[in-house]
């Protein structure tokens, strides 16, 4: 089973809340491995655009759960990835 995608939008240059979010994605993929798939972009992306987003950062857990603005907690984070299936 591939892992659950995690998909994080940053401005360029990186803002502090966008400095939060690449530690909390690292302590995601620390605690979960092979569970979750990571991908990030920098600056504006077509990606970006399909989701609808408004703002940086953001975070779309399989493509259907959307924090955008701020850093989530990493409880939040958590709840959203086991929403989706993760054990």
């Amino acid at each position: 089973m591939a892992g659950l995608k995690i998909e994080a939008f940053f401005s360029t240059p990186a803002c502090p809340q966008s400095t939060a979010i690449i530690q909390l994605l690292n302590e995601i993929a620390e605690d979960y491995g092979q569970d979750v798939e990571i991908v990030t972009y920098e600056g504006p992306s077509e990606v970006f655009e399909k989701y609808h987003l408004t703002a940086t950062p953001a975070v779309v857990v399989e493509g259907l759960i959307k924090m955008m603005g701020f850093c989530p907690s990493k409880e939040s984070l958590v709840l959203a990835l086991k929403e989706m299936g993760l054990e």
